[in-house]
């Protein structure tokens, strides 16, 4: 990135197709150094997801992708821990052999998205791809604004977490001991439903073949039009498990969160 070369290889060639797999991680780093981003992109990855997303079939690392063709690639195994090197600087950058199995590594990326491309660039519609490049561009500059967080707020919360559970626990408990601590107790749940008349739908389990009642958060959210108390449960046991996740990370400088927004993640190909 401080090679002034960089910048005028972009100049010389932005009217050339730049191929990228994920292409909103290489637009941000043009963009973080200044760089105007060329006209016309094709995202191996987007092409990917367009071409395959179906249930249960959401992989679209360029190294799964690859070995679902066929083509050659670094196994998944190894990426994985090159990419956790350079992320962590686990190298010596004066040792050749390092900065050499890095390198390597880089271009068998670039040699693979390369391939990639050439058995996908046929199955996808040009103009839709160019329609989704400009909204990848978009994503890209939204992505390094980054959401403002009030940072006192958010410490506040972070440090009232226990307060905060337990009250939401109880007001739950007070129309029915629905949780044991924080553990959400189904068959009690179960019994409320019965005991104000509310039938509750039955699964078939994929694994045993027998029917189960399932309260997942699908069929909850699907049910709560029966009664509000239903929803209350559904809301409640969402935030207990958000508090058990990470924390939010903020950037102490900027006071915003930088995120991800995993474009075309789900399978009805909406971000995650």
């Amino acid at each position: 990135g401080r090679d002034p070369d960089l910048q005028a290889f972009f100049r010389d060639h932005t009217d050339d197709l730049f191929v990228a797999h994920y292409a909103v991680a290489e637009m941000k780093y043009l963009l973080r150094l200044g760089i105007p981003l060329p006209p016309s992109w094709f995202d191996s990855c987007v092409a990917w997801r367009y071409l395959t997303n179906r249930p249960r079939n959401l992989d679209a690392g360029l190294a799964q992708a690859l070995m679902r063709l066929n083509l050659p690639s670094v196994a998944p195994s190894e990426k994985k821990g090159l990419q956790q090197k350079i992320l962590h600087l686990q190298f010596d950058r004066s040792n050749l052999a390092d900065r050499q199995e890095i390198t390597e590594y880089c271009f068998s990326d670039c040699d693979g998205c390369a391939a990639l491309f050439l058995r996908l660039q046929d199955y996808v519609p040009a103009l839709v791809m160019a329609h989704w490049i400009e909204y990848l561009k978009a994503i890209a500059r939204m992505e390094l604004r980054g959401i403002p967080v009030d940072v006192k707020g958010h410490r506040r919360i972070h440090t009232m977490r226990p307060t905060i559970k337990a009250s939401l626990i109880a007001n739950i408990n007070a129309t029915w001991l629905v949780f044991n601590g924080t553990s959400f107790k189904k068959s009690a749940f179960l019994r409320w439903c019965r005991s104000i008349g509310i039938a509750w739908p039955v699964k078939i389990s994929n694994a045993t073949g027998t029917p189960f009642a399932s309260t997942d958060n699908e069929t909850m959210k699907a049910m709560e039009r029966r009664h509000s108390f239903i929803a209350d449960v559904r809301q409640v046991r969402k935030t207990l498990i958000q508090f058990n996740k990470r924390s939010l990370i903020v950037d102490k400088e900027t006071r915003r969160h930088y995120y991800s927004t995993s474009v075309f993640r789900s399978v009805t190909g909406r971000n995650q």
